[in-house]
């Protein structure tokens, strides 16, 4: 019954939020907003799960549009509040005459106020983010600290110093640049602010919240970190990259390794654009201080050059085997992780001796390599580890560059 009432709880819920409506048609978003949001509710109601924040993603960019437009939050959370009341008055209307009905009312209400409390936190978080975005635009201090840590000088006296303090940013402290970009050409307003935010949020460590800047087309992120910090790090990382693309905004992240003193800023700040441009343009993070050694120097010699490098029959065949089922990399994977043991391979496998025996064999033949061989066997490793980095495999897009799949996004 509720369903049958729908496109009445949409208009009726507009008219009240937009006066004229629906002569005035105007905020398409915010009408589909209740509607996506009628949805949630019917589906989680239905399948009798609670309804979580991930069901209303689309509450953040619509209460972050409308804070870039001046609203307060009072005036934002006024939508889900009259839906709420719209919505009351229909079920009521409709289902409260019969004791089924009222019985209904009675299993679903949890569901329509999970809701409300959960549009209720995304909004008082994603408001006062963008808030911190707008304001951030007039921290000229940051900026310029920002722009002198880049070319190697020092914090001037006075304002730029005591903003580094607290920033946790001193002389003698080890540092992490972090460089994200947004992928789009045609960037939504002040998505690199909001980006920023969230990027310094999500790094902030016992109170101290890191340098960061809008600066140009990129954001610069300069945290104190140390060496065992590093892999915590990437993994906060990761989570606020995956967090900014649910929110629609698409950004390639990437941070340098730990360098020892504030002066090394301006190779810090280089490592990091090195790595981003290795994202190619697509969303992604990448770390370079959870890659390893070889990892970085085919990075800084290029994947391309790396990979015209690699002996052309080895070159067809990891072209080949990255573009189908990879069954023979992934057999030359196993076989080194067991040493070049094949039983144990072939166990790890789930395959018969035999069967592993007969792939050796079949790569054996097509790469020209012997796979009893040790240095045969690390050259077909790195060129495969080459060929997903290169123009012919698939774009880094992983916090590790080494030996994890990159992620399709």
């Amino acid at each position: 019954m509720l369903a049958a009432h729908r496109r009445q709880i949409v208009t009726t819920t507009m008219q009240r939020l937009v006066p004229g409506y629906p002569r005035r048609r105007r905020l398409r978003a915010l009408e589909q907003g209740i509607e996506c949001a009628f949805e949630a509710i019917l589906t989680c109601s239905d399948e009798g799960r609670s309804l979580t924040e991930a069901d209303i993603p689309f509450i953040r960019s619509a209460v972050r549009d409308a804070a870039f437009r001046g609203g307060t939050e009072a005036e934002i959370l006024r939508a889900p509040m009259v839906f709420f009341r719209v919505l009351w008055e229909v079920m009521t209307e409709s289902l409260a005459h019969t004791e089924a009905g009222a019985r209904s009312i009675v299993e679903f209400t949890p569901t329509v106020l999970e809701y409300v409390e959960a549009a209720s936190r995304i909004t008082h978080e994603t408001h006062a983010i963008a808030s911190e975005a707008n304001s951030s635009l007039s921290s000229v201090t940051r900026f310029n600290l920002t722009d002198r840590l880049i070319s190697g000088s020092a914090p001037e006296p006075g304002q730029q110093q005591s903003v580094a303090r607290q920033c946790g940013l001193s002389t003698d402290s080890s540092i992490v640049v972090v460089v994200a970009r947004h992928v789009w050409q045609e960037q939504p307003e002040m998505a690199l602010p909001m980006a920023m935010r969230v990027l310094a949020r999500s790094t902030t460590s016992a109170g101290v919240e890191p340098l960061a800047a809008v600066r140009h087309d990129e954001i610069v992120l300069i945290r104190a970190t140390g060496h065992d910090e590093a892999g915590a790090l990437a993994e906060v990382l990761q989570r606020a990259y995956e967090q900014l693309l649910s929110d629609t905004i698409p950004v390639a992240i990437a941070s340098s390794t730990v360098h020892q003193t504030l002066t090394s800023v301006p190779a810090a700040y280089g490592e990091a654009c090195l790595a981003l441009d290795t994202l190619q343009g697509a969303p992604g993070y990448l770390s370079l201080a959870t890659a390893s050694p070889l990892d970085y120097l085919i990075l800084r010699a290029g994947s391309a050059t790396a990979w015209r490098l690699v002996p052309a029959r080895i070159r067809e065949f990891v072209s080949a085997e990255l573009a189908g089922d990879r069954v023979l990399v992934d057999t030359l994977r196993a076989y080194l992780q067991c040493n070049m043991n094949v039983k144990r391979a072939a166990e790890l496998l789930f395959v018969h001796p035999n069967t592993a025996h007969y792939r050796l064999d079949r790569i054996a033949e097509r790469t020209g390599c012997d796979v009893r061989s040790f240095e045969d066997i690390e050259q077909l490793a790195l060129a495969i580890r080459i060929g997903h980095s290169s123009s012919i495999g698939e774009q880094i897009n992983t916090h590790c560059l080494t030996g994890v799949e990159p992620a399709h996004t």
